[in-house]
């Protein structure tokens, strides 16, 4: 808002969105805007003395620009650079002024993506928009030159970028041309050379912002209040560079008249005009290319001036190169700069530079010097071509007066980018005159004034060299153009020499063709001369050439007519010239007794219009069908007599056309799924042979879910016959839900005649929607079901009326024999569409049989099966034996003889299996054998297996329990069978010494406390294990007269015996003491064996045999005493107890 800007600010944008427009808190960027475009104006409410006084004094470098303000930062804002410069240049700006960096140490020097940014942008900072949108981008080196070399901001690193370092301004200790202590130092990391310019920069004044408080700023004595304050820094310096650029484009476009100049350009002319600081090295990390020199750049006086190329040429391959011609006068220094905006790095370490140009200058003398080799500030001979940067130089204090050579050649040019070119720019500064060639065509004359095609044109044309040197060999050539620009005829060329500021005129004809056309005569059209400029090359004029046409068309050009009534042809009339035309019609006769007549004589139509005229015929009556009339319409241009057209008409008498249709019946009842054949005659009621065209129309009724069909639909009748056709009307099977019962459907078979579509009759017809009844069925989800003998399973079954009408479904079931079945609901009411689910109870016979078995649910509708589902049943196995004893369980064998027993085995599971026989017990001496040893049972199969013991001679004299062990179910299950044999002494023998009897009775006494002892332990283990076996028996039962009453004489000994067998540590003999034996057996006295579980009686004193009581609930084993002195029963097979008798 400050007066030094008023009326030129263009647009203002705050990133931070909370910012009141048109402040500045800090007043950094209305101090730098002064400095680059201020006008000097104070304040409107400042003292009239400053604006009487002081008003213009501390202008900016450039008051005439315009300014586009960017306020950037304020807290926690995010922005991408390319925004904020594409933002600029939809503004309308061309330069982009920006004192501000970021100085993390570590990014100090380095070229970073920020850096790659804006060397993006200088080539073209809005990528939205097509074509190059291009950028002077300026930046401000920064205020870390105390810490020493290598210390500018990354944005100021950019290749494409000016960026500017400070002097002082004279007001403190340092001078004007002594570089500002801190002021940062190039070079860049990969060794360019940066800053690229200095300007003053310590203690500037310039525009005061209002909301700033003017801390670290130093208010010059004649300021005013709130105009004007001083600060220093790079920020300071780069705007008056950003001033200078300024000049140099309104130089380039209103005094050079170089409407578009690229910032390369302006860079270079202001690197070529800077001035070398004294005591610096040149170039040097201080001052870059030196003191930017606003006079220098823009004014030109006689002894000093500026030439320049602006991107004028590209290369495109390696090895090409440019030629410039200068007259130089010495006694000025001469400074010659190349430019160019090379592509952004696509890494951030080693050598930024992409496109590589190189600079090299040769003297009138044939001295080479190269771009950027210098010695004690000049250049000079020798040297190597610089690869780092991309601004090369020539300077030299003292040249040499003469035609100097500028060359510029493609050292490196990756064509992965940018399709593989690159331009650059040019400034050449001291006494010098360019030397150049300019080819130009002028004074075109083009004869034709209101010309019509054919007629001849003279043309007449100059071709100039307004260039200092000759052009020789020029080519020229003269082209006709058509309206879109393309080549229509080349009418002449040729080639001349041309001297300097000289010219030959040319004299051509042409006769002319209808149309617009552009004549272009140009020299040098393959550019293969060198020229100033090929803007002036072109010189051209457009002309119109009129031309005349006509063409017609009858659209129906042959019609048919009734007697006595009239037919009417529409004569389509188009002007195919290019002016407007007036065009006469006129008819031929037609036949005596017809009548023909135009509505209209004459048509004004435009170029490229069509309007149309009626051409009438009027048939007489009493015309026999077939008679014919011909007549012609002749159109004629009035502007050129020659182009007419004739239009032919053709008239023919119709014959009297007249038919009937009608339909076999008129309605039929369908069910979806159906198909309705109606049959259907046509008669031909006329006067001539006809065809007719039948066609079908549905008039009511649903229309999804029925579909029509006309199998044959054109017929051939003579006058009175009849022909028949056939019309189905088919009703989708799968659209009930579309097809209501008692729908109408209506339709129309319709029938016209082909030789006038207006003769036609119609049939009305219908088809009556019945119900169809249909149901489906939807499975249940699991697709088998494991189930065991005796199972009632559940299952939810939905059933879904896919009828077009109610109906009441009962679900049925379909299961093996002797399986039940029984739902829920037994029947449901089911509205068409509507599901339901019913829930079905199926028992599983108790004999069922292992394996698969299918059972199907299906759906009734009266007596009719509408659907069924077949489900899967796998009843799982189930085994199970039973064994009986043919026979005693007690029995006696003799020593050396054998014994028989025959066992009745039934299989009472639900599959075949297989039965096999283990003995366990047998005491010395006794072998048994099964036979066979195993048997395979079907299902209720039954098998006898004969048990045979052997004897030996030797065998021992006992009273023995045994258990013959019948495993089935994979062995896994078992069914023990305990049979009692005495085994007896063979006649004839000696019965063998008991150790037992001794008369000692002492000894009886300690041998019956030990037996008592074992017994019990015994006992015990047995109990456990008879337990634990019972539980992997299953379902096995033995049946009870399995279980006799039986002799437990000599019982300890045979579970001695048994023990033995099954190797369980034998018991120690009692030690010779006094201990009565117990009365019962109790908890504590039993021992947990890992051996199998055996058949075991429990021990009573001499003399006394247990009880017996009557058969186990558990196993069916008999019951026995629980031992004197107590009522219980036990069971001794399974260890079951039952408490007071």
């Amino acid at each position: 808002t400050h007066q030094a800007f008023s009326g030129r600010i263009k647009a203002y944008s705050a990133i931070d969105p909370g910012r009141i427009p048109w402040t500045d808190p800090h007043g950094h960027g209305t101090h730098v805007a002064g400095i680059v475009l201020g006008d000097g104006s104070y304040r409107q409410e400042e003292d009239q003395y400053y604006h009487d006084n002081l008003d213009g004094k501390y202008a900016g470098i450039a008051p005439g620009a315009d300014l586009v303000a960017q306020s950037l930062y304020g807290p926690g804002i995010n922005f991408t650079y390319r925004n904020i410069t594409r933002w600029s240049v939809e503004q309308g700006a061309d330069i982009s002024q920006n004192s501000w960096g970021n100085f993390f140490t570590g990014d100090m020097g380095n070229y970073t993506i920020i850096s790659r940014d804006y060397d993006n942008t200088t080539r073209d900072a809005d990528w939205t928009t097509p074509g190059n949108q291009s950028l002077l981008v300026i930046f401000a080196a920064g205020n870390q030159g105390i810490s020493g070399n290598n210390t500018l901001s990354p944005t100021a690193v950019a290749k494409n970028v000016i960026s500017v370092g400070a002097t002082g301004n004279g007001k403190n200790v340092t001078r004007r041309d002594e570089v500002w202590l801190l002021s940062s130092k190039g070079w860049t990391d990969d060794g360019r050379i940066k800053p690229d310019l200095v300007a003053p920069g310590d203690e500037v004044v310039s525009t005061w912002a209002v909301e700033d408080n003017g801390a670290g700023g130093d208010l010059p004595a004649d300021s005013g209040a709130h105009s004007y304050i001083a600060f220093g820094g790079t920020s300071m310096a780069a705007p008056i560079v950003s001033g200078s650029a300024a000049l140099v484009y309104d130089h380039l476009r209103n005094d050079e008249d170089h409407a578009d100049p690229s910032p390369a350009v302006v860079k270079s002319i202001l690197l070529a005009s800077a001035d070398h600081l004294p005591g610096y090295d040149w170039p040097s990390r201080e001052q870059g290319w030196g003191l930017v020199n606003a006079s220098r750049a823009v004014v030109e006086t006689r002894n000093w001036n500026t030439e320049f190329v602006d991107q004028s040429t590209k290369f495109y391959n390696i090895g090409e190169s440019m030629s410039y011609m200068y007259e130089v006068q010495a006694g000025t220094p001469l400074s010659i700069s190349l430019v160019w905006t090379d592509l952004p790095s696509q890494t951030y370490t080693g050598k930024m530079l992409v496109n590589d140009l190189d600079l090299e200058v040769r003297s009138p003398s044939g001295k080479v010097y190269k771009g950027n080799w210098f010695q004690s500030g000049q250049s000079v001979t020798g040297g190597t071509a610089d690869r780092r940067n991309n601004v090369e130089m020539v300077y030299l204090d003292a040249p040499e007066s003469g035609e100097w050579q500028v060359i510029v050649s493609c050292a490196e040019l990756p064509p992965v980018y940018n399709g593989g070119n690159q331009d650059f720019a040019i400034a050449v500064i001291g006494n010098v005159n360019k030397k150049f060639v300019d080819l130009a065509a002028q004074n075109l004359s083009v004869r034709a004034q209101d010309t019509a095609e054919g007629e001849i044109i003279p043309i007449a044309f100059d071709i100039v060299n307004l260039g200092n040197l000759p052009a020789l060999s020029v080519l020229w050539e003269c082209r006709i153009l058509d309206d879109g620009g393309k080549l229509h005829e080349k009418l002449d060329s040729g080639i001349i020499d041309l001297a300097p500021r000289t010219g030959s005129r040319f004299y051509l004809n042409w006769t002319a063709v209808r149309g617009t056309f552009t004549i272009m005569v140009t020299p040098n059209p393959s550019l293969s001369i060198i020229e100033e400029t090929y803007q002036n090359n072109n010189v051209s004029k457009r002309l119109f050439i009129k031309g005349f046409g006509v063409s017609g068309f009858v659209a129906y050009a042959y019609k048919e007519g009734i007697p006595g009534k009239d037919v009417t042809f529409t004569i389509e009339v188009t002007n195919e010239g290019n002016v407007d035309d007036l065009f006469l019609l006129s008819r031929s006769e037609p036949p005596a007794g017809w009548n023909a007549r135009l509505d209209q004589s004459f048509l004004d139509i435009e170029p490229g219009k069509t309007k149309t005229a009626s051409l009438v015929v009027t048939l007489p009556t009493g015309t026999m069908a077939g008679e014919l009339a011909n007549v012609t319409v002749t159109v004629v241009s009035q502007g050129n007599e020659t182009n007419q057209v004739e239009l032919d008409t053709q008239t023919e008498v119709a014959g009297v056309l007249a038919l009937t249709v009608v339909l076999d019946k008129v309605s039929q009842d369908a069910r979806p799924g159906d198909t309705v054949t109606f049959q259907f005659q046509i008669t031909n009621v006329g006067n001539t042979l006809d065809t007719y065209r039948a066609t079908y129309r549905q008039t009511a009724g649903p229309t999804s879910g029925v579909s029509f069909e006309l199998p044959r639909a054109t017929f051939t009748a003579q006058v009175g016959e009849t022909v028949t056709g056939e019309f189905m009307v088919i009703l989708d099977a799968d659209a009930v839900g579309d097809l209501a019962v008692n729908d109408q459907i209506a339709f129309d078979l319709s029938v016209v005649s082909a030789l006038n579509i207006t003769i036609g009759a119609k049939a009305p017809g219908s088809v009556i929607v019945r119900q169809l009844h249909s149901v489906s069925i939807t499975p249940p989800a699991q697709e088998t079901f494991n189930v065991l003998p005796g199972d009632k399973l559940d299952m939810i079954i939905e059933y879904v009326n896919e009828g077009n009408g109610p109906d009441s479904v009962t679900p049925t079931m379909t299961v093996p024999e002797g399986w039940e079945w029984s739902p829920a609901e037994p029947s449901i009411y089911l509205q068409p569409g509507e599901a339901k689910t019913v829930q079905i109870w199926v028992t599983v016979a108790a004999t069922a049989q292992a394996g698969p078995h299918l059972v199907v649910a299906q759906a009734l509708v009266g007596e009719d099966v509408l659907s069924s589902i077949d489900m899967n049943f796998v009843v799982d196995w189930t085994p199970g034996i039973s064994v009986r004893l043919e026979g005693p369980h007690d029995t006696n064998i003799t020593q050396g003889e054998e014994l028989t027993m025959e066992f009745r085995v039934t299989n009472t599971g639900n599959d075949e299996d297989t039965v096999t026989v283990e003995f366990a017990g047998l005491t010395r001496g006794l072998t048994a054998e099964a036979r066979p040893p195993s048997v395979q049972l079907d299902v209720a199969g039954i098998a006898t297996v004969i048990v045979v013991f052997n004897a030996t001679d030797d065998a021992e004299l006992r009273h023995g329990i045994y258990r013959i062990i019948f495993r089935y179910a994979d062995e896994v299950e078992q069914t023990p069978v305990q049979v009692n044999i005495t085994i007896e002494k063979k006649a004839g023998t000696t019965e063998p010494d008991d150790p037992t009897d001794d008369d000692d009775e002492g000894g009886i006494s300690i041998m019956v406390i030990g037996i008592i002892v074992l017994v019990l332990i015994v006992i015990l283990v047995a109990v456990f294990l008879m337990r634990s076996g019972s539980q992997r028996r299953g379902d096995s039962k033995m049946e009870e007269e399995f279980f006799k009453p039986r002799d437990d004489t000599a019982t300890a000994a045979v579970l001695q015996e048994e023990l033995a067998s099954r190797q369980v540590p034998p018991v120690p003999p009692p030690p010779p003491a006094t201990i009565e034996p117990p009365e019962t057996a109790t908890a504590s006295d039993w021992e947990e064996s890992p051996t199998e579980p055996v058949a075991v009686a429990v021990a009573e004193p001499a003399g006394a045999a247990p009880p017996r009581g009557g058969a186990c609930p558990d196993c069916g084993n008999a019951m026995e005493s629980l031992g004197r002195g107590s009522v219980g029963m036990y069971c001794p097979m399974c260890g079951h107890k039952e408490e007071g008798g």
